[in-house]
């Protein structure tokens, strides 16, 4: 039996790089101001692929507006990006990315090449700096996993977390 799964990826990021991004912008708006939040509790719709329930004490944004978010951050867009979810006070946050990548065979789950999928998005990252370098932002480096890919049988998705530094900072 063949089950269609959906890619979360989730990257946590401190607040103290959220906030010193925001701090550094021009005089005018905030992008912050810009966003249409959702405050829970509510649920946010990610383009119709997936939904979340947002409690009480957070926020969520649906794709375009992630993607402003992370502009304003200095990451490169995927373009995959589908929600944003974090507490109201931005103390942290998550980002949800979309990947069709197909069909994933129910027997197959336990079989999860961990260093496989690392050198994968360390490659890619690798990629996507130097497009930060382009732009003059630093450099983000994966050092290993936070939380190495798991197969969550209640949601049939597969979740994981990166350890990620930027200007030598941990930013999880």
């Amino acid at each position: 039996m063949k089950t269609r799964h959906l890619v979360l990826m989730l990257c946590l990021f401190s607040l103290l790089a959220t906030y010193s991004t925001f701090a550094q912008e021009e005089e005018g708006p905030s992008v912050l101001d810009e966003v249409n939040w959702f405050v829970g509790p509510t649920t946010g719709n990610m383009r119709n692929i997936a939904q979340i329930d947002v409690p009480t004490g957070y926020v969520f944004a649906e794709g375009k507006d992630t993607q402003k978010l992370m502009e304003a951050m200095q990451n490169p867009l995927t373009n995959a990006e589908i929600g944003f979810f974090a507490p109201d006070n931005l103390q942290w946050f998550m980002v949800f990315e979309y990947d069709d990548s197909g069909y994933v065979k129910d027997d197959e789950k336990d079989e999860l090449d961990a260093n496989a999928m690392l050198k994968a998005i360390q490659d890619g990252t690798k990629a996507g700096n130097k497009t930060r370098r382009k732009r003059g932002w630093p450099e983000l480096h994966v050092e290993g996993w936070y939380q190495p890919p798991r197969y969550n049988e209640q949601t049939n998705n597969l979740e994981w977390a990166t350890r990620l530094f930027s200007e030598g900072e941990e930013t999880i």
